[in-house]
């Protein structure tokens, strides 16, 4: 779920350029969402799960789907977010801390990996402090309520140990792997109550290696609660809402096997694309008790702001997730095909191109990293800094496992790059 973010220029066929509401949709949405996150950190120095978390998750997918970003988003969201976490750095290792406790500690540190933030000191001092959070329980325990966002164990705990996953020290994986291990049968035994509860749920399970079959299982117990409009709602019987419908369906899309094309998933995107606002938002009403000072953070919806961005950033992420990627793995036959016979591009600048020969992507990640930042950095000299410029072309033969080559790429944005623009050359193995 929410995989590292990358942006590829890539020309398709014609009838995938034809008007499509999701990706409209998708364009209205990114900019509130991008002005709520910025406005966070211009007025607050606390991290926020709202306005930071829910956002980086849709902008991660959207991103990855061809939409642009403002040059250094993510880059600045994570300085924002690690200086926080570093202020209170003596409270995570003392066991206290901060508000929010866990949850807070534990989405922090994912919206840092969607920011494609690298482990650090201070990252493992907060991973060293979920590792020995309350240790007696079986999960990890949501101790403020004001839901939906921050009202479930289940949250908790999926957060937790996917932060670990991320950041926890090496020494540490034995009691990482043990005390997962107890959450697993946690989340095996334990049934969910409300819609957070069973997509958390459902996403732990993964998170935790359970068997393939309690997975399917919980991915049952959430589908059956479609409702007939195509949504879900928070609570029973409650009324469907972008919240609920959003994080359903990126649930069941990751964990579930819920294809993008099935009844399903097409009802719930029906349901956001009718409910979305003509200012590419979704407004979801407030259950929880105000106890932090109002402030505008930019996103729209007054006091209800908080809890809509956090449903809009759900609901994006679903949108985005049913547009294809820019570049498809090889299960598409129709890709691979066009692929094949044709040299892609698209806005190449001819002044700044990188060159990833064959033998470089039989090298391990490590090795690739440490020569595309090389290059990366002599050609941010050659064009003034402006990184955007740096065209990344992949030679393969054409068995090439496009998993690498997503790979390789992910790799050139952990290596300095933020933008990259993709030809693809597929050469036979007998041409020179």
């Amino acid at each position: 779920m929410f995989t590292a973010l990358v942006l590829i220029g890539l020309s398709l066929p014609p009838q995938s350029m034809k008007a499509d509401p999701v990706r409209k949709a998708v364009r209205l949405a990114v900019p509130q969402l991008i002005a709520g996150a910025t406005g966070h950190t211009e007025k607050r120095s606390c991290f926020s799960c709202h306005n930071q978390a829910f956002p980086a998750l849709a902008l991660n997918v959207a991103q990855r789907r061809g939409f642009d970003l403002p040059s250094g988003f993510f880059s600045k969201q994570a300085e924002h977010i690690a200086e926080f976490l570093t202020e209170n750095k003596k409270e995570f290792l003392a066991g206290k801390g901060t508000g929010g406790r866990a949850a807070t500690a534990a989405y922090a540190l994912l919206t840092l990996e969607l920011a494609g933030h690298k482990p650090d000191d201070t990252t493992a001092a907060v991973a060293q402090y979920l590792l020995g959070f309350e240790p007696t329980y079986g999960y990890w325990r949501m101790t403020s309520h004001r839901p939906p966002t921050e009202s479930s164990h289940f949250t908790t705990t999926y957060v937790a140990m996917r932060a670990l996953r991320t950041y926890g020290a090496k020494n540490d994986r034995e009691k990482i792997d043990q005390r997962i291990a107890v959450a697993r049968k946690w989340l095996a035994e334990t049934p969910g109550k409300e819609t957070e509860d069973r997509v958390f749920r459902l996403l732990g399970l993964k998170e935790s290696g359970a068997s393939e079959k309690d997975i399917a299982a919980a991915a049952w117990e959430l589908i059956k609660t479609q409702r007939p409009d195509g949504g879900w709602s928070q609570l029973d019987g409650g009324k469907s809402d972008a919240y609920a419908t959003g994080s359903a369906l990126v649930a069941l899309h990751e964990v579930g096997g819920l294809k993008t094309d099935s009844g399903a998933y097409r009802a719930g995107v029906d349901y956001l694309l009718k409910t979305q606002l003509p200012d590419g938002t979704w407004k979801v009403k407030s259950r929880s008790i105000p106890f932090q000072p109002y402030y505008e953070s930019g996103f729209p919806h007054g006091k209800d702001q908080f809890i809509s961005i956090s449903a809009s950033g759900w609901a994006t992420a679903a949108l985005a997730t049913a547009l294809k990627p820019i570049l498809e793995a090889a299960d598409d036959p129709k890709l691979v095909e066009a692929v094949k016979e044709s040299m892609l591009s698209v806005n190449l600048n001819e002044r700044a191109e990188l060159l990833i020969p064959r033998k470089e992507l039989v090298k391990e990640p490590k090795a690739i990293e440490k020569h595309l930042a090389k290059e990366i950095t002599e050609h941010k000299a050659r064009v003034d800094g402006n990184v955007g410029n740096v065209i990344v072309i992949i030679r393969a033969p054409a068995d090439a496992r496009y998993g690498k080559i997503i790979e390789v790429m992910e790799l050139c944005i952990r290596a300095g790059a933020t933008r990259i623009q993709l030809r693809v050359r597929i050469k036979e193995p007998d041409e020179k």
